[in-house]
C-alpha cells in the first residue's frame, strides 16, 4: 500500500524495481538494523 500510494500504479515497471528492497538485499555490504513498529497512522 506504501509503494502504491507514492509510486502510482502497478504499471510502473522502473517504480516497481525500485521499491523491490529483497531483491537489493544481496548488495548489502553492512549488517542491517530492522526497526519494527506498529504504531505509524500514515502507513495503513
Amino acid at each position: 500500500m506504501y509503494t502504491g500510494r507514492y509510486l502510482g500504479p502497478p504499471e510502473n515497471p522502473e517504480g516497481e524495481e525500485n521499491a523491490n528492497l529483497p531483491a537489493k538485499a544481496g548488495n548489502l555490504k553492512e549488517k542491517l538494523l530492522l526497526i519494527y513498529g506498529t504504531i505509524d497512522s500514515s502507513v495503513v
